[in-house]
């Protein structure tokens, strides 16, 4: 299941606009990986989405270069990789959706868009 939920302008991983739970409660692997596979995107030296599997769960990662924001979750190694690109890709298009200022929203508001996304995992 969902373990981590970030949205992050730019590379300011210190202060993501969305964090669920906070950057400092989430395993420290995971997070890592996270910020290594969004730092390689923007210096484009990886790619600008995809997932990998990191101490038993799939962390995945989709960066929108040209608004400068990355969405990134870790889930347990039981929801498929496709299922949380598919979730990432969801919440995505929401908060492009819903969202004035992408890059600088109402933070308070930012929750009320993710938390309608159904994730495919929670769909059984």
């Amino acid at each position: 299941m969902l373990v981590g939920l970030y949205i992050i302008v730019d590379d300011d991983f210190d202060r993501p606009l969305y964090g669920d739970p906070s950057p400092e409660d989430l395993e420290p692997d995971l997070w890592e990986a996270g910020i290594e596979a969004i730092q390689e995107a923007l210096d484009d030296e990886g790619p600008a989405q995809g997932c990998k599997l990191v101490a038993g769960h799939h962390v995945a990662w989709k960066m929108h270069a040209k608004m400068g924001l990355s969405f990134v979750a870790a889930v347990t190694e039981s929801v498929s990789a496709s299922d949380v690109k598919s979730y990432l890709k969801q919440v995505h298009k929401a908060y492009f959706d819903e969202v004035d200022d992408a890059r600088n929203p109402d933070r308070d508001g930012v929750e009320d868009v993710i938390i309608d996304v159904v994730a495919p995992w929670e769909d059984d």
